[in-house]
Order: C-alpha cells, then sequence, then structure tokens
C-alpha cells in the first residue's frame, strides 16, 4: 500500500530539551541553572544562572520552558515541541492553568497559585506559539534530557555572588 500524500504532524516541529537544576534547593542561598537543547552543536543550546526571590528545581525547569519559548521566537521557530522530565511543570500548563486563570489565580485551596509569575510569563510566550509538551523520564539516558540536564548544571555553577 502507498503511502500517504498528508504530511506528517510532528515533522514541522522543533524539539527542544529544557531543564532545571538548583544547588540548596528551597533555601535562601539557592542557585539555580537552566538548560536548553535542540540538538548537537545547535547555536541556540543554551545555559543560564537564575537567581530570584525563590529558586527551586521547578522554577529553574518554568523557567528553561520560558527560555526555549523565548529563543524560538527570536529565530522565527513558530511551533515546538518541548520535552521535560516535570510532570509538574506538564500539569500545571495543561490541566491546572484554565482553572486557575478562570479562578483569579487561586488554587483548590483558595490560596494563590505558586511561581504564578513565572506561570503567566510562559503561557503569555506560549499565545505566541505553538507549543506541546511531552514528558521525558530524567536521569533515564534519554540524551536529549541527559544534555539539557548538563547545560542546567552549568548555569548553576557559573554564578558567583559579587
Amino acid at each position: 500500500m502507498a503511502e500517504s500524500s498528508q504530511p506528517n504532524p510532528n515533522s514541522n516541529w522543533t524539539h527542544v530539551y529544557v531543564d532545571g537544576s538548583c544547588s540548596h534547593n528551597g533555601t535562601t542561598n539557592a542557585i539555580g541553572g537552566i538548560g536548553v537543547w535542540f540538538e548537537e552543536k545547535h547555536p541556540l543550546n543554551t545555559h543560564k544562572t537564575l537567581v530570584a526571590e525563590r529558586t527551586t528545581n521547578i522554577t529553574a525547569e518554568t523557567a528553561a520552558a520560558i527560555e526555549a519559548c523565548k529563543l524560538c521566537l527570536r529565530h522565527d521557530i513558530r511551533r515546538v515541541k518541548i520535552f521535560t522530565d516535570s510532570k509538574y511543570l506538564i500539569s500545571c500548563m495543561t490541566e491546572h492553568l484554565p482553572k486557575w486563570k478562570g479562578n483569579g489565580w487561586l488554587n483548590a485551596k483558595a490560596k494563590p497559585v505558586v511561581n504564578q509569575k513565572l506561570l503567566k510569563e510562559l503561557d503569555t510566550l506560549m499565545h505566541q506559539l505553538e507549543v506541546k509538551f511531552e514528558y521525558t523520564p530524567g536521569h533515564q539516558g534519554v540524551h536529549g534530557n541527559e544534555k539539557a540536564d548538563e547545560l542546567a548544571k552549568i548555569g548553576s555553577k557559573i554564578y558567583s555572588a559579587t
């Protein structure tokens, strides 16, 4: 049987792996790092340090997704599949976000959503792109995830306090 002449819906998606790292997670001296990895030797592969009022592994992971979206927008990439090992980030952006927005950014316990500043920024960027999130297991030998993790760890180590 001949192959379908319809285009593969996944063929024009740019794949990017994101990861966050945080030394001293959840403490006042926490330093986060973000890693964004497209493919081997890709010019947009990125690592950065995340220093914020509240730095955790999840804020770093969210910041990595934000950075990936910003890079895509700057380089006219409009369809991106973001691979992350954070089920929490995926559920925030795909399940909880519509409820939070409709509920004035309050969670099910009527408390302000944690990390809402970052989540709102990611939501805004996602309205400028077509974004899909896909879970990838962390620390299981998935090449792209391991590379994003390496970049995130570099980001969390390059910061020096001044």
